[in-house]
């Protein structure tokens, strides 16, 4: 399930060797993909902290901060 925020959308992709998060405008073009190395089967976006909280397969709790400006 998609986040989203203003003009931007922040969807889970499963790839097919990791999962990755992509960042797109409303019109579908693409900004931004960064790859991370957990199984994660939900997340969460505080948007104002640029933190992405996400659940693992085993329900491990995980955050990646300042994701905007790595991404």
């Amino acid at each position: 399930m998609p986040r989203c925020k203003d003009d931007n959308i922040l969807l889970l992709h499963n790839g097919e060797h990791s999962m990755e998060f992509i960042l797109i405008y409303w019109n579908g073009n693409g900004l931004a993909k960064y790859i991370i190395k957990e199984k994660l089967i939900d997340f969460s976006v505080d948007w104002d902290q640029e933190t992405i909280y996400g659940v693992t397969d085993d329900e491990k709790v995980v955050s990646y901060q300042n994701f905007l400006k790595e991404l």
